[in-house]
């Protein structure tokens, strides 16, 4: 399982890293277009520290992503067997391994004893970066991450929703088909979800998304 999983990443990473340097660009193209701007500076000073700290924080949001592959690669995916453990670990786990995603207040954890059987680090990466997509996706109020006693880990979120050709398009991307159309993060929890063997369940509308990953299937 553990060979799979590191396979799977190691599939993935050139599409993913690729994705990945594609949408950090955007901010740093933004970002020197601000600066060339005339009257950028309001008559405060302050617009234009403004538009820069939003551009910084969008850089280091992706870089974080990038990191976040390169140390699955060398933690998440090494020999790691899948043993049932309640979802409070796997939540704790991500919590270390990422303590700024775990900060934002609209974060809602629900069903935390339920056990299930799971590769823990491979897991807990995977489950950053569900929650890291869903804050992208620009919740309004709150982003629910929890489990079932099925066998399912979930992250939801009251965003804007998918229309549904972008919903079959994600559904056929996590399911094996291609993950280059999908961003760095849902690219990262695809490949490692695919290690341990484990299925997607995607839906969507206009009052957010939900995207729900099972565990390890039973030998």
């Amino acid at each position: 399982m553990a060979d799979r999983t590191r396979a799977s990443v190691k599939k993935a990473l050139p599409q993913v890293m690729r994705r990945a340097a594609h949408d950090l660009a955007q901010p740093v193209q933004a970002l020197r277009m601000i600066l060339g701007l005339p009257g950028v500076v309001a008559e405060d000073g302050r617009e234009l520290p403004r538009k820069l700290d939003a551009a910084l924080i969008e850089v280091e949001a992706r870089l974080a992503q990038m990191q976040a592959l390169a140390r699955a690669l060398d933690g998440a995916a090494e020999a790691e067997p899948v043993r049932a453990l309640p979802f409070a670990d796997v939540v704790a786990l991500a919590r270390r391994l990422r303590p700024d995603l775990w900060a934002d207040p609209r974060l809602r954890l629900a069903n935390l004893g339920c056990a299930l059987h799971l590769p823990p680090r491979a897991a807990a990466w995977c489950l950053n970066a569900l929650v890291d997509n869903a804050r992208r996706a620009r919740a309004k109020s709150r982003i629910l991450v929890g489990a079932r006693a099925s066998g399912w880990m979930l992250v939801a979120d009251d965003g804007d929703g998918m229309n549904r050709a972008t919903l079959a398009a994600l559904r056929r991307a996590l399911g094996g088909g291609d993950a280059a159309t999908l961003g760095s993060g849902l690219a990262l929890a695809a490949a490692l979800a695919a290690g341990w063997g484990g299925a997607w369940r995607v839906g969507a509308g206009a009052g957010g998304a939900c995207l729900q990953v099972s565990a390890a299937p039973s030998e």
